[in-house]
């Protein structure tokens, strides 16, 4: 059966709707309705209007998703690229991305079985919680136990094919209720001459055998996908489709290899790299979808509507159309020859001569009429639905009769049979035989004209008198013409070799598939209006709709939107609703609604969001939302309608007596509601009459001044206002102490900034003599070390915090010049215990320069060889610093007081400022020292640290 291709009204998703890339890989609906898509930018999730997109940047571990498996409502497992496994729960608002704890050991166990770069194409959940991964491009599959454990399962040798040299199994493993296939690559023992290229086993040990070319693939040989319908397996093995039931195997050669098969209950769909072929139970296919596109998933969602995912443009989406099934007696579904309406009944004729009567609605018992091949106008004064056939029933003369059925008695001619006519005259029914091959249709043209199709030309039949008929040929001698329509001027004639020719305005045009038609062979044609027609054929039906400047469009329906034969043998269009008979029994379907227009998914109306007062508050379906009064309600609501989601408007009222109020795009916002129970009615809408509501309890509090709350409020502002005056007391108090604090460290920054003028002037006058007595480049390498002392001050002092390595730096320079002035005099010695690096370590700038400095002048007062030991050690909560010299000899009276110098009081300032409320006077001691060999002055302070 040839394959025919045909644009569908799919709604294409792109990156320009907001879809993160073109390439998808896998797709599901949630329980909300919503869409998920995996592409190799990331996943994202779509409701009809917007895409929430997830990616690395927003917590999704990976870009690249290949595929989603379902394993719950609230858990879906994503898989991908880098061969990890994550799962989430997509009903949740902040959605969270959870590594699978087995990921790393399935990569091991795939690496260790040369699989390391294998597609899972599945993942089955068995009922003791454990789980089998099948591959696309591997044999055999993994099995993962409850406990985590990871084996290989009939895996066999994974080696490339090469022709000539392996032989590959398709078969069946059997874990509880599921039968899962594997594939498994042997070599033979024998030479292959004689042998088969593949052998299929099916779960039910029946084996076939196929000679093939099957290495030529553009990937690794597998098997792509398989169901299970009843007792039928459907199988999937690159270009091959496999049906397997218990008493055989069939198969039938797709165009392309598979990626993806889909059940459906007409037809089964195979994503392939060409396109989707729809193909009927029986493998025989019926017609494409997205020629040349890559189709590698297919998802059928809640309400029936059709998704392909394509590796190059996106997301197609193609609404289910609602073409419901009359359901006949005894199974008497197959091969209907004609279907009629008449005044309140239904009336269907079967090829085995059976007639069968409804009431229009399907209401009461089903009357059916043995040995009637054909159904006519003509009429007794009996009462029941007999009286539709009346004498012609079981009547020989009028056995395989076409005939007229209308509710008015206006047709002459209502009947034919080979080439004789029956007319309805004066006298009763007339049966004229004329000279005209086999009539195939008849169409009335006006009072005393009508036409007529036969295998061998279109015939004019004339009324010369009201029993009298002449006939003459007129057009297309030789050519076999199988129905006829005539409306408004226009004839419409269906061949069986040229599609439809369309009459109009003496200019004779044919409109066949090369413009969208299904087929050539037209067995009916059922005019709609002045500008549309529909077209029967074996391959399906044709809405042909014309518009303005000669443009036209052609709409099909076929099994895979709901018919349930192809092979069409009639149409009959009444009010709107056409009904089909085919080869497999009655549907019919509202003809306006063909192309899924004003389609909105019910039962996927949801609140969204919802805040009070600005304020967030989770929303639970059924229970009364509790407001107080004078609140204000906002809403974002949400209808899932993928066919036509930029058309939905919104509406709300409180209750039945207020007036509707649009709402702008999909928020509501209600406010001022009154006290009691209320009830939030909130309706989308796609068009008059085509809405879906959605109500929401309300429970309104009683006004705030006469709550106990009220009261309790006052109390509180009381006591505020006595916290009020406390804190602005308070505030006063602290504000001074702040304007005292920044006046001290003012002065603090001040004080650092200085040297001792003392040690600047002798160090200009040691330079003076150094240029005198030791030369120029001397005095040059002396001053050039003074001026790098003098810029380091003004840089620390505009500094509060430096390295500690950047003060030592400047205390050993420091001390090197005050050497060379003083003719190096004195010995100059640091003993570091820190923890940290010293350039790890924050530290006050120019703070140990001061103690330095006091020691030199102890020092160097009395003693010929200066000694100074700077001792520096940290400690968990502070750090201890201990200047030593051995300064002058005489130790003070005990009744003298020793007074510190204006130097060190201002160092004692800033430590206390540092320390802050961990500060104590011992923080910063100065004294006279006695040991066994030695004395002198020491300097001891403690510094906190700083977090």
């Amino acid at each position: 059966m040839p394959v025919h291709c045909q644009h569908l009204y799919f709604r294409n998703f792109t990156p320009d709707d907001g879809l993160p890339a073109s390439e998808v890989h896998g797709m599901f609906q949630d329980k909300r309705g919503r869409m998920w898509f995996s592409t190799n930018m990331g996943i994202t999730r779509f409701d009809g209007r917007h895409f929430v997109t997830y990616n690395t940047v927003n917590g999704l571990p990976e870009n690249c998703i290949l595929n989603f498996f379902v394993e719950s409502p609230d858990k879906v497992w994503m898989y991908a690229e880098s061969h990890a496994l994550f799962f989430f729960n997509p009903l949740t608002e902040n959605v969270r991305f959870i590594k699978h704890p087995v990921s790393d050991t399935l990569l091991s166990v795939m690496q260790s079985t040369s699989i390391a770069r294998a597609y899972i194409r599945h993942v089955y959940f068995l009922e003791d919680h454990s789980y089998i991964l099948t591959f696309l491009t591997s044999p055999g599959f993994i099995h993962i136990d409850q406990a985590g454990g990871v084996r290989a399962v009939n895996t066999g040798d994974h080696t490339r094919f090469v022709e000539g040299d392996y032989m590959m199994y398709v078969e069946f493993e059997s874990f509880g209720a599921h039968k899962i296939p594997a594939t498994r690559f042997d070599k033979p023992d024998v030479p292959k001459n004689g042998q088969k290229d593949l052998i299929v086993r099916s779960p039910y040990g029946k084996e076939l055998a196929l000679s093939t070319a099957l290495y030529n693939f553009n990937f690794q040989f597998g098997i792509a996908d398989h169901f299970f319908e009843g007792d039928t397996c459907f199988l999937a093995l690159g270009k091959y489709l496999f049906k397997m039931t218990p008493h055989e195997i069939s198969y039938r050669e797709l165009p392309a290899e598979c990626l993806k098969l889909q059940g459906r209950k007409n037809d089964l769909l195979a994503g392939t790299f060409k396109g989707c072929f729809a193909v009927d139970r029986n493998l025989e296919t019926c017609h494409t979808l997205l020629k040349d596109y890559t189709v590698d998933n297919i998802c059928i969602d809640h309400e029936g509507g059709l998704w392909l995912s394509t590796l190059q443009q996106g997301v197609f989406y193609y609404p289910a159309q609602e073409i419901r099934q009359v359901e006949l007696p005894d199974s008497q579904s197959i091969s209907v020859r004609r279907v009629e309406r008449y005044q309140n009944k239904l009336i269907v004729l079967n090829i085995e001569r059976t007639a069968n009567i409804f009431a229009a609605d399907f209401s009461g018992a089903v009357i059916t009429m043995p040995d009637i091949s054909y159904c006519g106008y003509y009429q007794t004064k009996q009462a029941g639905c007999e009286s539709y056939f009346g004498k012609l029933a079981g009547s020989n003369e009028y056995r395989n009769t076409y005939w007229y059925l209308n509710e008015k008695n206006t047709k002459r001619i209502i009947g034919w049979s080979g080439n004789s006519v029956y007319v309805n005259g004066k006298n009763g029914l007339v049966s004229h035989l004329l000279e005209i091959p086999r009539i195939n249709d008849v169409a009335e043209i006006n009072d005393s004209v009508s036409l007529a199709a036969t295998v061998s030309g279109i015939y004019e039949i004339r009324h010369s008198a009201d029993t009298i008929l002449e006939s003459q040929f007129i057009n297309g001698r030789g050519r076999n013409f199988n129905a006829l329509a005539y409306q408004n001027g226009v004839l419409l004639i269906g061949s069986d070799d040229k599609g439809v020719y369309i009459f109009k305005d003496d200019r004779l045009v044919s409109f066949g598939t090369e413009r969208g038609l299904l087929s050539d062979y037209i067995l009916e044609i059922e005019p709609a209006a002045d500008s549309t027609f529909w077209v029967a054929s074996s391959e399906g039906i044709n809405q042909v709709v014309f518009g303005k400047n000669g443009r036209y469009r052609v709409d099909m329906v076929t099994i895979s939107h709901g018919l349930t034969s192809n092979e069409i043998t009639m149409l009959s269009l009444y009010n709107d609703t056409l009904w089909v008979a085919g080869k497999k029994g009655v549907c019919f379907f509202n003809q306006n609604n063909i192309s899924g227009k004003d389609k909105m998914n019910s039962g996927y109306f949801y609140v969204d969001s919802l805040s009070v007062n600005n304020t967030p508050r989770s929303f639970a379906e059924n229970l009364p939302v509790q407001l107080d009064y004078f609140d204000n309600l906002d809403l974002y609501v949400t209808q899932v309608a993928f066919a036509n989601s930029k058309n939905i408007s919104y509406r709300y009222r409180i209750s039945e007596e207020d007036d509707w109020q649009v709402c702008e795009d999909n928020h509501v916002s209600v406010n001022g509601i009154t006290q009691g129970e209320h009830r939030l009615e909130i309706q989308a809408m796609a068009g008059p009459g085509n809405y879906t509501a959605l109500c929401i309890p309300l429970v309104v509090g009683k006004p705030f001044w006469l709550r106990l709350e009220f009261y309790l409020l006052l109390l509180l502002i009381l006591l505020a206002l006595g916290w009020v005056v406390y804190r602005v007391v308070l505030k006063r108090v602290q504000k001074k102490k702040d304007a005292e604090y920044e006046r001290v460290k003012l002065e603090m920054s001040s004080l650092v900034s200085q040297m001792n003028p003392h040690f600047t002037f002798n160090t200009i006058n040691s330079i003076q003599s150094y240029i005198i007595n030791h030369g120029t480049r001397d005095a040059v390498i002396y001053l050039s070390d003074f001026a790098m002392l003098i810029r380091k001050t003004l840089d620390y002092s505009r500094a509060e915090y430096i390295a500690l390595d950047e003060e030592l730096r400047f205390i050993n320079l420091y001390v090197a010049l005050e050497n060379k002035r003083f003719r190096h005099t004195f010995e100059f010695k640091e003993n570091l215990n820190l923890v940290c690096a010293a350039a790890e370590i924050k530290w006050p700038p120019l703070l140990l320069q001061p103690l330095v400095e006091n020691s030199i002048v102890h020092a160097l007062s009395k003693v010929d060889s200066g000694k100074i030991e700077l001792q520096l050690t940290e400690y968990k909560t502070h750090y201890a610093v201990v200047v030593k010299d051995n300064g002058k000899q005489d130790k003070p009276a005990a009744s003298k007081k020793i007074k510190s110098s204006v130097g060190l009081e201002i160092l004692r300032d800033r430590i206390r400022l540092h320390n802050g409320a961990s500060y104590a006077e011992s923080d910063l001691e100065y004294g006279f020292y006695e040991s066994d060999d030695t004395s002198g002055w020491i300097t001891q302070i403690k510094l906190y640290k700083k977090a």
